[in-house]
This record gives C-alpha cells, sequence and structure tokens, in this order.
C-alpha cells in the first residue's frame, strides 16, 4: 500500500512537469482581449502652434486582441496599455482620420506582440484656435445703505498683480470664441456703507445679450486671468446749506438786509466723520457796509477737509437787497469846532455840509437836521491857511439804526484872535474950572 501512493506521488510530479514543460516551451504563444483601451492624444501643443484646437475625439478607446509570449501578455491590462495619437503632423481644420500606435509597459518584452483592432483609425475634429479680448463689464444690483452711493468714477479692476486691465484675454475653438462679446462681473452692493478693495470677482464670458455663452466646447475657452479684482467707492452724503457771516455797517443789518445763496447748498460726500462734523460750507464774511445798493456777487467754494462736493460749482452767487432800508441827503448848517487852540478864532468857511444816511425806512423819513451834530476837530490845523477837513458826523441816540453812509468836507481857516489897542483911563474934570 505504501509502495502505490510513492508510485502515484512521482506519477503527478511528472505530470506536472510534462504540463510545465509543454506550455514553457511546446506553446510560448497566446492571444489576450483588452477591452476599452484609451486613446492617448500626443503633442497637443502642437496643434496650437498651428492656430487649431481638438474639439471632437478626447474620450475615445479601442478595443484590441494582442497575440504574443504568454508569460508577457501575462502582465498586460486595460490600465497600462494605450493606443497614442501623435497630432504633430495636423494642419488642417476639420475631421480627420489619424492613426495610431499601441503603446505597452516598459517592464514588458513587446517585441513578439502582434494586434488587431475594432478600429485601425481615430477620428478626431479640429477648429481653428482664436484669441480675442473681450471687455469686463461689472454689473451691479441691489443699492447701498441709505445716505450712502457709489462713485462709478472710482470703479478699478486689476489682476492679482495690481495692474490695472479692462479687458480679458479668451482663446478657444473658433466655433465658440465668436459667440463671446463680454466677461461679466456680478456685484450685489444691497445695505453696504464700505468701500470695495481689491475685492477678487471670478467673471462669466457672456454673449451680446449680456446671457452666459453655453454651447459645445465651452469648456475648452481659456482665460489670461482666473479672475478680477474691483475697487469701488462708497461714502455717504448729504446736502449742507451754505452760510457766511455778516457784518454790519452803513445803516445795513443781517436783520434788516436780504441776502441770497444761488444755489442755497450743495451735496457733499466724505468719511462718516467728515460728514458728521460739516453742518454748512462757511463761504467767508459779507461787509454790508461795502453795498449801498442791491447788487449780486461771486463767493468762492472752499471745502473743509475730508470733504467732496458732488457738484460742478465752484462759485455760489450771492444776491444782496436791502428792501427795508432807505436812504436820505440831508445838508447840515449848524456846523462846530471844537479844539480850538487858545488865542485862535476858527472861521468854517463852508456854510453846509451833505451828509448822506441809510437806515430802516420810517426812522429815515422821520429825521431832521436837528438828529445830527457836525464838529470840526481845529485843533492841529495850520494857522492863516484854509484847511479841508473831514467834520465828524452824529446821530442821536433816537436813530441808532441808523447809520451814516457819506458825508461832504468842510473848508476851516484858523486865525489868531485880534489884540484891542489900549485905551486911556478917564479923566476927573478940575472943579476949579467948572466953578
Amino acid at each position: 500500500m505504501e509502495n502505490k501512493i510513492i508510485a502515484g506521488l512521482f506519477a503527478l510530479v511528472v505530470a506536472f512537469g510534462l504540463w510545465t514543460y509543454v506550455v514553457n516551451n511546446v506553446s510560448k504563444e497566446d492571444t489576450m482581449s483588452l477591452e476599452n483601451v484609451p486613446v492617448v492624444f500626443q503633442n497637443e501643443g502642437a496643434l496650437e502652434n498651428h492656430g487649431l484646437i481638438m474639439t471632437e475625439g478626447v474620450g475615445q478607446t479601442v478595443d484590441l486582441s494582442i497575440t504574443g509570449n504568454r508569460n508577457e501578455l501575462m502582465k498586460l491590462h486595460s490600465g497600462n496599455v494605450a493606443v497614442v495619437v501623435n497630432l504633430s503632423q495636423l494642419y488642417d481644420a476639420g475631421r480627420q482620420s489619424v492613426s495610431y500606435t499601441v503603446h505597452y509597459p516598459a517592464e514588458v518584452n513587446s517585441s513578439s506582440f502582434a494586434y488587431t483592432a475594432d478600429q485601425n483609425r481615430i477620428s478626431v475634429y479640429l477648429e481653428n484656435l482664436l484669441t480675442v479680448n473681450v471687455p469686463l463689464v461689472v454689473e451691479y444690483s441691489g443699492d447701498p445703505a441709505d445716505g450712502y452711493r457709489t462713485f462709478p468714477e472710482t470703479e478699478l479692476l486689476s489682476n492679482s498683480t495690481g495692474k490695472e486691465i479692462s479687458t480679458v484675454k479668451v482663446k478657444g475653438p473658433a466655433s465658440v470664441v465668436d459667440k463671446i462679446t463680454q466677461a461679466r462681473i456680478t456685484v450685489d452692493l444691497e445695505g453696504m456703507t464700505q468701500s470695495i478693495r481689491n475685492q477678487p470677482y471670478t467673471f462669466t464670458l457672456c454673449d451680446s445679450a449680456g446671457q452666459p455663452v453655453d454651447v459645445p466646447n465651452v469648456e475648452q475657452v481659456t482665460t489670461d486671468v482666473p479672475e478680477v479684482e474691483l475697487s469701488l467707492t462708497i461714502q455717504g452724503y448729504k446736502y449742507v446749506p451754505f452760510q457766511a457771516t455778516v457784518l454790519a455797517g452803513k445803516g445795513a443789518t443781517e436783520d434788516t438786509s436780504e441776502i441770497v445763496f444761488e444755489p442755497a447748498g450743495i451735496m457733499i460726500t466724505g468719511s462718516d466723520d467728515a460728514l458728521a462734523q460739516c453742518e454748512y460750507i462757511s463761504l467767508g464774511e459779507i461787509d454790508l457796509g461795502e453795498y449801498l445798493d442791491d447788487t449780486v456777487i461771486t463767493m468762492p467754494i472752499n471745502l473743509p477737509a475730508g470733504i467732496t462736493s458732488l457738484t460742478e460749482e465752484e462759485t455760489v452767487s450771492v444776491r444782496i437787497s436791502f428792501p427795508e432800508l432807505a436812504t436820505r441827503t440831508f445838508t447840515l448848517t449848524n456846523i462846530q469846532a471844537v479844539n480850538v487852540p487858545a488865542g485862535m478864532i476858527p472861521r468854517i468857511i463852508s456854510a453846509t455840509v451833505n451828509v448822506t444816511v441809510r437806515g430802516p425806512a420810517d426812522l429815515v423819513k422821520k429825521m431832521t437836521e436837528s438828529a445830527f451834530t457836525v464838529t470840526v476837530n481845529v485843533g492841529n490845523l495850520t494857522i492863516g491857511n484854509p484847511d479841508i477837513v473831514d467834520p465828524v458826523v452824529t446821530i442821536s441816540s433816537g436813530f441808532r439804526a441808523v447809520g451814516l453812509v457819506s458825508n461832504g468836507r468842510v473848508t476851516v481857516t484858523l486865525e489868531e484872535e485880534p489884540t484891542e489897542p489900549p485905551t486911556d483911563p478917564p479923566t476927573e474934570p478940575d472943579p476949579q474950572m467948572e466953578e
């Protein structure tokens, strides 16, 4: 029984050896089927140099039947075998049928391989490659918070390096790029109170109607920048009136005059702090004593630091009128000399002086010569020569609201007081003679 077992084992070893010999020496070749072997395209950069781009052909597979050494075939599978198409020799747009080669992994001895395939050539479609610059268009939606606004003139688009740009370079199949007319950025401003500073935004390639271009092969379109940085000023604004410091003069006061600014004020903008501190725009001083009749003057607009005007006006027209005032001229005769030096006699050559006043009409109407005091200071005059001097005109306290507009001058001569000759004392009569 033991001998039978040994004999059986020996026979098994011999049979295995014979099978191994046959497999490795008598029958080395075999055939393997590989399905869905991917098609790989080489030298696509050459197509771009030829002004072409492949729009059909990607994703194809080929079914192969490969014959060769069994040991080498066993190393193959659809993941390490590729069908390779060289695109460098294609120069024309349109449908192309191109040959291919089968690439095996480097560790496999493929010298004895032969293959058959379900297709002998690969079909591709080439289009002309088109590169254009399309404008960047920003589309805003929503409104900033109440009291805030955007300043379109400050809109700035730049790339990631900070360089200002206004277009995007678009490259791709001509059939797609021809439909692209703009790169549109959408920005929501709803409720914003702060400026946008170098905020990155993606853009959408759109047609002339502003609709996104969504056609076959649009995924093959590339741009020179993936996104764009936007800056836009958003600030508060408000209306402020004009004001001026009014100086009373020559019977006119702010209450008795009418001052109208045209325009009455302006819209301004600035930081929140600057706006909070600015309640009006000061134009400076208006001296009413400089104007006797209704007039219009122009005053420059000087804005405080941090404030910008939203209008183009640089000056303001100021209409000054005096509807409640009247002007009247008096001829005064009561002229008095004061500060007369001792031993001197002033002689006022001018018999009268004209005085013009302005004030509330009802008061001016009531005035008479008695409301004025006219004095001439002769203390420093030259003796014997006529001098023309300005008199001092004083208006009585009952007419305080009336102001002096102008007065004439007075000619005065200062003379020495004459001395009288001595007189003899009276003599008493001689009594004897009377007798």
